[in-house]
């Protein structure tokens, strides 16, 4: 009920349990929604691992760019793992 209210702590909460399968069946495709919905609002996290499933096609269709851009958006907010990411991909997919 939180997640759906909006509560981004929630939200990340119940990805993650998608994404793992904790508790519930494992669902990529429901793990990426919630991800995005925290992601949406900020949430560096969120971002961080919606971009990882971009990248993996975890639930959603490959898309490098998609990935790019979710890293990019964890960058700017102080995540430099998230910005490297982003620049390995760009610089990887620039060269093709």
């Amino acid at each position: 009920a939180a997640a759906r209210q909006g509560h981004r702590d929630a939200q990340v909460s119940i990805a993650t349990q998608y994404y793992l399968g904790r508790g519930i069946t494992q669902d990529y495709a429901k793990s990426a929604y919630w991800y995005r919905k925290a992601a949406v609002q900020g949430d560096v996290g969120a971002q961080y691992l919606l971009a990882s499933q971009y990248e993996h096609g975890l639930g959603v269709a490959v898309d490098w760019r998609e990935a790019v851009r979710w890293y990019a958006r964890a960058g700017a907010q102080g995540d430099r793992a998230a910005l490297l990411k982003a620049q390995a991909l760009q610089a990887e997919h620039a060269s093709r």
